[in-house]
Parts: C-alpha cells; structure tokens; sequence
C-alpha cells in the first residue's frame, strides 16, 4: 500500500535472456519530464530514457545474471509504489540524471533471489525520468 508520498502505478514485466524490466507506460515518463520543466521554468530540458520509461531489475551487464529462468514473467502486468520526490545526480559523469525510487515486491523477490541487496545510499529500484544528454529544447 502506498504511503502519503507515493503513488501506485501499473508496468509490465519484460524479461529476455539478458535482463529483467519493469516497462512502464512512457506517458508516465512524459508527464514527469513535464513536471520537472515547469519546474525549473524551462530551464532544462530531460531527454527521455534510452528504452522508454521502465524499471531494470536485472542486467547480465550490471549484475552478470542469466535471467533465462524467468522468461515466464514477460508480459505479466505487475504494480509498484513511487515516490513523488524525485531525485537528481549524475553531474559527475557530464550529465544530470532525474528518477522517481520505487518498491515493487515481484521485483524485490527477483533481486533476493540473485542476492543482490541495497547499497547504502542507493534505492534498491527506481525509474528514470530522463536525463540531459544531448538534451534540446523539443524533447519531451
């Protein structure tokens, strides 16, 4: 159940042999970036993530993980709680990066189950709103 600071939102469940995702309508994505616009009064402009908007639960490239014995969840409908409190970071890397933690229990269940655990100072799982790489004023 939500708290007074999240909000519930529906995704579905892509899994290849490489990763698992949690895709999430890119309206839902859309309306944030908007969000964040209106904000800092066109300012800024948030590109929209590379593979739309989702959630990576697990990556062969990240976590080094087969997720071949979970190509039963795609496609599978799956809801989680976000925060409505985003979060900024990534000036380090030559880019701004802005993302919305969630908690999703089949996603958690997943990544006890490859033992991978919360690293002090980071949310077990989040979606990424956008970012400003090769940002421009038309994105939206």
């Amino acid at each position: 159940m939500p708290t007074q600071t999240q909000l519930k939102a529906k995704g579905v469940f892509v899994v290849t042999p490489t990763d698992i995702r949690i895709k999430i309508d890119d309206d839902f994505g859309r309306y944030y970036r908007w969000l964040f616009r209106s904000d800092q009064l066109n300012q800024l402009t948030l590109r929209p993530p590379k593979h739309g908007s989702h959630s990576l639960v697990i990556s062969e490239k990240i976590h080094q993980k087969d997720c071949s014995d979970y190509l039963y969840l795609n496609g599978r409908e799956v809801y989680f709680n976000y925060e409505i409190e985003g979060n900024y970071g990534g000036l380090a890397k030559g880019f701004l990066n802005f993302w919305l933690n969630i908690q999703c229990k089949e996603a958690e269940d997943i990544l006890r189950e490859f033992s991978i655990k919360k690293q002090k100072g980071f949310s077990l799982l989040h979606t990424t709103i956008g970012n400003t790489k090769n940002s421009c004023k038309n994105n939206n």
